[in-house]
């Protein structure tokens, strides 16, 4: 009875494996932006309230739906409700990376402060999480780049996961001077390490007419004026609206991918 199981766990596993390398789109026949809630529960069940997650015999899975055109978990996507916006698998066994045979050159690789490896491919949606044993933390699915025509008026492109960065820092703002007084420890870094590359991302407030380009354009001469820090070494960027005003750092190896801007609201008033 106990090799009748492990046999049978035995195919699970490969089943999993499979399932995370095939070349068709999203994750067993789930695509994100065209798969619904309904599609998703008759293939693995119901909503374990306990997680907020499914849950098989090898994995767990998180999902993001829409609740209603451009809103929902993941806002911007104009998709009914209840369509699956992404999807989040962790193994609950260990899975090794170096046996999916992926071909890492289709992908791009970045590196978190948890010592986290991610492969991200854009145009699949696919994003890949690897701790340092080699094993497969989770493996996300999500909207591509190239289902950019689903985009919502006044939200940016996406990149298809490519980046996950955790900004160095993020806090509100009501006022010029309270960006310029948290930028210290920023420029510094930037100065001291030339091989990095500051990105600021400054989202507005949505009800408030208060010019985001004006905050943005600050904070940029600020570090430029008061730090001498080299202007190449620094982007900025109006990143739209969110229900607070609020400003992202971003200190990013120059070779890597710039981040994304993730507002919650239309930037089209």
């Amino acid at each position: 009875m106990q090799m009748k199981s492990s046999i049978v766990l035995t195919i699970l596993l490969m089943i999993t494996s499979l399932a995370f390398t095939q070349d068709t789109p999203g994750w067993r026949g789930i695509v994100p932006l065209q798969s619904t809630r309904e599609q998703l529960e008759q293939l693995v069940g119901v909503l374990d309230r306990r997680c907020q997650c499914y849950s098989t015999e090898t994995e767990s899975i998180r999902v993001e739906y829409a609740s209603g055109p451009c809103t929902g978990d993941l806002p911007g996507w104009n998709v009914p409700a209840d369509t699956v916006l992404s999807l989040k698998i962790y193994p609950k066994k260990p899975l090794v990376f170096s046996e999916l045979k992926i071909q890492k050159e289709n992908f791009i690789t970045t590196v978190d402060d948890t010592v986290t490896t991610y492969y991200a491919n854009g145009e699949k949606g696919l994003r890949y999480a690897v701790t340092s044993l080699g094993t497969v933390a989770s493996v996300w699915y999500g909207p591509s780049s190239k289902q950019n025509n689903l985009r919502c008026a006044g939200f940016p492109p996406t990149d298809g996961g490519i980046t996950t960065y955790r900004p160095f820092y993020e806090f509100p703002f009501e006022t010029v001077d309270d960006v310029k007084e948290r930028l210290g420890e920023f420029g510094v870094r930037l100065l001291k390490e030339p091989q990095l590359k500051g990105y600021i991302i400054v989202y507005g407030q949505r009800d408030k007419v208060a010019s985001v380009d004006q905050f943005v354009k600050s904070a940029k001469a600020y570090l430029v004026e008061e730090l001498n820090l080299n202007p190449n070494s620094i982007e900025t960027s109006n990143g739209g609206y969110r229900e607070h005003a609020t400003v992202e750092l971003f200190l990013i190896p120059r070779e890597w991918p710039p981040p994304i801007a993730t507002p919650t609201f239309s930037s089209k008033r």
